[in-house]
């Protein structure tokens, strides 16, 4: 190898360093700053958001049984 390449290979090297410490000081700030308060604020709107099945209001017992018959078969589709 020449020393052009070393010194290259050398400068690309340190270069990569350099991002990779920014990057782990920048996420540590953003973190101990309150950065996850918006993130757990999402994750809260995303778990308010679960569907919940549909209440069905039956007037007799063969009205229900029919429900819960499609119920299972939608489950097991």
């Amino acid at each position: 190898m020449t020393q052009e390449k070393r010194n290259d290979l050398k400068d690309a090297l340190n270069t990569a360093l350099l991002c990779g410490l920014v990057f782990i000081v920048v996420g540590h700030l953003h973190s101990f700053f309150g950065g996850d308060k918006s993130a757990k604020s999402d994750k809260a709107v995303v778990t308010k958001n679960i569907m919940k099945p549909d209440s069905v209001q039956t007037d007799s017992i063969p009205a229900l049984n029919f429900v819960q018959e499609q119920m299972r078969q939608q489950k097991t589709r």
